[in-house]
């Protein structure tokens, strides 16, 4: 039972951190865009666009794995813990 309750907590923790990526991921990705813009010394407009999309979208795709598989972790979990009898 000690471990399902463990999963359960990492499986929040994999959950808030994929939410926060999921919602912060134009923020994010405008940032690293910027920074590679800055590093680049300038760029085509077309190519800054493109570099910030795509930023945006593994940050995007990131997020929303982590919180799928913190579902998918805690659901479990729960289910076995309710097939545990207490001891």
């Amino acid at each position: 039972m000690e471990k399902y309750k463990k999963l359960i907590i990492i499986g929040s923790s994999l959950g808030i951190v994929g939410l926060i990526l999921s919602f912060f991921s134009v923020s994010f990705g405008t940032s690293l865009a910027d920074n590679w813009l800055h590093r680049l010394g300038g760029a085509d407009t077309w190519k800054y666009e493109l570099v910030m999309q795509s930023n945006i979208n593994i940050f995007l795709v990131i997020g929303s794995i982590l919180f799928s598989v913190s579902l998918v972790s805690i659901i479990f979990s729960w289910y076995r813990m309710l097939d545990l009898p207490d001891k």
